[in-house]
């Protein structure tokens, strides 16, 4: 029961040390003075600004102003740093890109030379297949298709170009001559 009592009785003194000092910091408040001059208006506004700057640094985890100008200085830096690497990026992708577009055309031309399309139709056959190329159908089989089936004029000659043959071997290959007839008339295999 002593306890209960004594329990009380501190309850009432804290009760009490809260409201005195509740009071305090309203009277504090209350006191406000009017500025009467310029000066004091322009130093009381400055001592809000300064407070609210404050109060808004501490709310977003910074401690001082030296710790702040010190972070936006580092982070400034990681900025530019960012910006340079993209740059570099951007200037990587474009040479990319280019030699990318040139590769293409060389593989283009590869394919023009290897059919022997004479150079009067190069281009104009070359935007053809282009139109007609798909995911199924790459260029070299779409313009191969086009020359087997409807432009045969556009090439030069035979199509087919043989390197390290002698020169035997490809008669022989390209004549209608039989075997056994070459060997037993030599004058048609010329």
């Amino acid at each position: 029961m002593e306890d209960n009592l004594t329990n009380i009785e501190n309850l009432e003194t804290t009760e009490e040390v809260v409201s005195t000092e509740t009071q305090t910091e309203v009277e504090t408040t209350t006191e406000w003075k009017a500025p009467t001059s310029q000066e004091e208006l322009d130093t009381m506004i400055k001592a809000a600004v300064n407070k609210s700057n404050t109060e808004i640094l501490k709310s977003l985890g910074v401690k001082s102003i030296k710790e702040f100008k010190e972070q936006k200085t580092e982070f400034e830096t990681k900025y530019n740093e960012f910006g340079n690497i993209v740059n570099e990026r951007d200037e990587y992708q474009t040479k990319y890109q280019g030699l990318e577009n040139e590769l293409k055309s060389l593989k283009e031309e590869s394919v023009l030379n290897k059919l022997n399309i004479q150079e009067d139709y190069k281009n104009d056959l070359k935007q053809l297949a282009l139109a007609q190329v798909t995911e199924e159908k790459n260029f070299e089989q779409v313009l191969t298709e086009m020359v087997n089936d409807r432009y045969k004029y556009a090439t030069r000659g035979t199509s087919q170009v043989r390197l390290g043959t002698e020169r035997n071997q490809t008669q022989q290959e390209n004549s209608n001559v039989s075997p056994e007839l070459g060997k037993k008339y030599p004058w048609l295999n010329k």
